[in-house]
């Protein structure tokens, strides 16, 4: 099987592809989500800001402060954490005539894939993964779903390569 360098070739005659972590893209993207859920939250959590307000004025204000900065450093905190771990725990397999996918920190998955299954392969480089030379891959199947893709392999880096070396393995088959 031909090889990308710079990706581990283990002992069992397959590629192994690990996405890349940036922390700065990493802390970027944990503050959208975590922005995200206070946006959503917030609604529920105003009238308590308020009564604080009104009931101590500054000092209350102050307190309201205090209480968002603790809540949004903790939804941050866990969502980089827990994406961080999913991603060191997350690996591309590329067999023979397969391609191996497991992902999971909490919950793991895993999934199989024959190359002789895969209809489409796409890819993807937004402008923050662009700058940081990283990007997605999609590997699509005869059937699945238009919701979603079978694979969809993120913060790989140089994905212009990957991508065309996933195309000359799967062509093959």
């Amino acid at each position: 099987m031909e090889d990308i360098q710079g990706y581990q070739k283990p002992a069992e005659n397959c590629q192994v592809i690990k996405p890349t972590i940036v922390p700065s893209l990493l802390l970027l993207q944990s503050s959208i989500i975590a922005i995200t859920i206070l946006i959503f939250f917030g609604s529920f959590l105003l009238p308590l800001g308020i009564l604080l307000v009104v009931s101590f004025g500054l000092i209350g204000f102050f307190i309201g402060l205090v209480i968002f900065i603790i809540v949004f450093g903790s939804i941050l905190a866990g969502t980089y954490h827990f994406t961080k771990m999913s991603l060191l725990k997350t690996e591309y397999r590329f067999y023979y005539s397969r391609v191996e996918y497991f992902e999971g920190f909490l919950v793991k998955n895993r999934k199989t894939v024959n190359y002789d299954r895969i209809s489409n392969v796409g890819q993807r480089k937004g402008i923050l993964e662009g700058r940081f030379n990283l990007g997605t891959i999609f590997i699509d199947t005869a059937g699945y779903s238009a919701k979603g893709h079978e694979i969809a392999m993120t913060n790989l880096k140089n994905p212009d390569k990957i991508y065309d070396w996933i195309l000359k393995v799967t062509s093959k088959k």
